[in-house]
């Protein structure tokens, strides 16, 4: 019966292991994963986690090139690592042994004892096969086993809060005397303390478990527990104010470096370091929500069945487990899940913004150390019938999972890979931060726009659509509560067609093309937008926020650039120059090149872009040498962003031709995709009459 019981979470791992054939090896590391790993090489090798010029070689050698990325706190004893010290203090001693599977080794040796420590606890609330079930469930039928591949201590912290709460309260009322050891709470309070010095809204499962105990008549357990929870988060304020000169990670002013910004030691020292006057503290928490009702709201649903944080795809036996607490609270149960309902509510209530941030919380990993108080708070040990939905959906989810990373690890090898394809693509996408993997980010025509998978390749003003590719999906966020968004679309296929849809719409436009025209005009008309607060960089203006899919339909292959021009008030608004100082020549010499310097006024509504979705240039067109269409030469770049009313001097070359006669040159600006302003209502900068002569002549 016990390895019946454990056959589910057998399977389990060994799907996970062929998942991680396919998603992204340990090579790139950066943020919280790369800190952690550099603290306990540090410590290691030196000792301690000051950062210094050791540690900075060491970063550039083990990832040449790119550096791995550290974030570093200035504190009294000057530059040092900024995350908790428990984590890389533990693994340190293995890693002179075994290297940097010293971190995932410690997050499984750490789980499998807490799994021990639990297995018993359940035992002795039922018969051994329940208990196996149910610990098999709740490790196998969750997000916890990939997260202890992670090189991060969420893992860690789940496995100290389940041997913490495994000690604490497993036993239930009635256990015996032996469960209830003042020993066994001296151990709970340490393994919890710790836990909350490592987050501190862990703090809340400490006081949580103290609170069971006192409600159920055991006070000594209560008093011994909560006092040596304080002294452990003491003591490990205490060992980070030693090693790092700050008790508080989080409270420093602290950011990022890497091979990009530089490091703030050696010879670009002083550059680097003055990231840290630009950035300040991400963590400063005020004692009163700042969030309104609807962010929470949203925060809420995503909680639920959001593509990267929802409880339905990564912790589907937390939804019955909780179910089954909810039905019968007592003594016992009742202060643990007030607790857990704490936990729950700073992060839906109070840093909603930060809820948003999508692979930083993959999987929810918050909600990591709130997963085991629903463990203990079972009425009893569900049947196995039960348990079946909840290995369904499991098993469903990882399945999808292994297709997706499986279908995208060309283009995509990022931690999000399990999502680009599957039962995750069909979920609410929620993330709203500034940067995720890849850095698939814009900024156009005034709005927020993610490119949420790789079927796009992005550029920095343009992307571009392949036929045969799924469709790429893009989170828009404007402070439009309405659409339309327009598009420019060129592509390389006469036939082509761009479809477009989202959660109520489903249409397909031609976008013909393979022509010297220019490209076509794409006004996309979206379903209303279901979600409308203030993200997480504005504390002032509303956002609508909609998912949209676009794909490329193209009979034979071909792809097509497009270009995202927000409400297309950039091609319709009022372009217009005029020129201020300068002249075009009267006669030229057949083949020659002349160099005319022109001084140009923006007398139109929108400032002239150097780079950006539109960018300007200065050209010009010959007409007179008998064919149909202008002559065209190449157009000269604008030296900056030219503002309404300001003016630009540009140098124009102009190629003659090599047949001589009578021509008419127009100069103008053109706008890359917009066109001439001639040809959209506006007169030309310039035009002249020229008579080329022979070279001879």
């Amino acid at each position: 019966m016990r390895l019946a019981a454990w056959s589910p979470l057998l399977a389990a791992l060994v799907a996970f292991a062929l998942l991680a054939t396919v998603r992204p090896g340990p090579e790139r590391i950066w943020g919280d994963e790369g800190t952690f790993l550099a603290m306990t090489a540090s410590l290691a090798r030196d000792g301690d986690l000051i950062f210094d010029e050791r540690d900075r070689d060491w970063a550039r050698e083990r990832l040449p090139g790119e550096g791995v990325t550290v974030i570093l706190q200035r504190t009294g004893r000057g530059l040092a690592y900024s995350k908790p010290v428990i984590y890389p203090l533990l693994a340190a001693p293995l890693y002179r042994l075994v290297g940097e599977a010293a971190l995932p080794l410690v997050n499984l040796l750490a789980m499998v004892l807490a799994s021990a420590l639990a297995w018993r606890a359940l035992a002795g609330r039922g018969t051994t096969g329940r208990a196996s079930l149910t610990l098999a469930t709740f490790l196998g039928a969750s997000v916890l086993l990939p997260y202890l591949a992670w090189r991060m201590s969420d893992g860690l912290q789940a496995a100290m809060v389940l041997a913490g709460l495994a000690l604490a309260v497993g036993g239930g009322d009635g256990d015996g005397e032996r469960r209830g050891r003042v020993a066994g709470a001296v151990a709970a309070g340490l393994l919890l303390g710790l836990t909350a010095a490592m987050r501190l809204p862990n703090a809340a499962l400490a006081a949580g478990a103290a609170a069971s105990n006192l409600a159920t008549g055991r006070r000594h357990r209560a008093l011994a527990l909560a006092a040596t929870a304080l002294a452990a988060f003491a003591l490990a304020g205490g060992l980070g104010r030693s090693l790092t000169g700050a008790a508080n990670p989080y409270k420093a002013l602290r950011t990022s470096f890497n091979a990009a910004t530089g490091y703030p030691v050696g010879e670009e020292a002083e550059a680097a370091a003055e990231r840290f006057q630009t950035q300040t503290n991400t963590s400063r928490i005020g004692w009163l929500p700042v969030a309104k009702a609807p962010r929470i709201a949203y925060s809420a649903l995503y909680f639920l069945i959001g593509r990267h944080t929802g409880l339905l795809a990564y912790f589907p036996a937390a939804l019955l487990f909780a179910g089954l607490a909810l039905r019968r609270p007592d003594r016992r149960t009742t202060p643990l899940l007030l607790a857990a309902a704490a936990m729950v509510l700073f992060t839906l209530v109070w840093i909603p913004w930060n809820y948003f941030g999508g692979s930083t919380f993959l999987g929810n990993r918050y909600f990591l150390t709130v997963y085991p108080v629903l463990l203990f708070t079972l009425p009893g040990l569900p049947r196995p019938e039960r348990l079946v939905p909840v290995w369904l959906l499991a098993a469903a989810a990882l399945a999808s999972a292994g297709i997706s990373a499986a279908r995208t690890q060309e283009l995509d090898r990022d931690s999000q890979s399990h999502a680009s394809a599957g039962i995750f693509r069909l979920l609410p996408y929620e993330s709203t931060a500034r940067r995720i993997d890849g850095g698939r980010d814009r900024y156009w025509a005034g709005d927020f726009v993610r490119f949420v998978d790789p079927w796009a390749e992005l550029d920095e003003y343009e992307f571009r659509l392949e036929s045969g590719r799924p469709g790429a999906e893009l989170l828009v966020a404007s402070t439009r509560p309405g659409g339309p968004f327009v598009l420019l679309v060129d592509t390389d296929h006469p036939s082509a067609e761009l479809a477009f849809s989202d959660w109520g719409r489903d249409v397909t436009y031609l976008v013909p093309g393979g022509g010297p025209g220019p490209p076509v005009t794409v006004t996309l008309t979206p379903s209303p937008a279901w979600r409308r607060h203030r993200f997480w960089w504005t504390d002032a203006a509303l956002y609508s926020a909609r998912t949209l899919r676009l794909a490329l339909r193209a009979p034979g292959g071909g792809g097509a650039r497009v270009r995202y021009l927000g409400d297309g008030r950039l091609l319709t608004a009022g372009a217009a120059a005029e020129l201020a100082q300068g002249a075009l020549p009267a006669t030229a010499v057949a083949g020659a090149t002349d160099v005319v310097e022109l001084t140009l006024r923006n007398t139109g509504e929108l400032a002239w872009e150097r780079d950006g979705l539109l960018p300007a240039r200065l050209g010009y067109r010959l007409y007179g040498d008998g064919s149909e269409r202008p002559r065209e030469g190449p157009r000269s770049e604008l030296p900056a962003d030219v503002p309404p009313g300001a003016e630009v001097t540009v140098a124009l070359p102009i190629r003659w031709p090599e047949r001589p006669g009578r021509y008419r040159l127009v100069v103008d600006l053109v706008r890359d995709g917009a066109g001439w302003l001639a040809d959209r209502g506006a007169g030309p900068v310039a035009e002249a009459a020229v008579r080329v002569r022979p070279s001879g002549g």
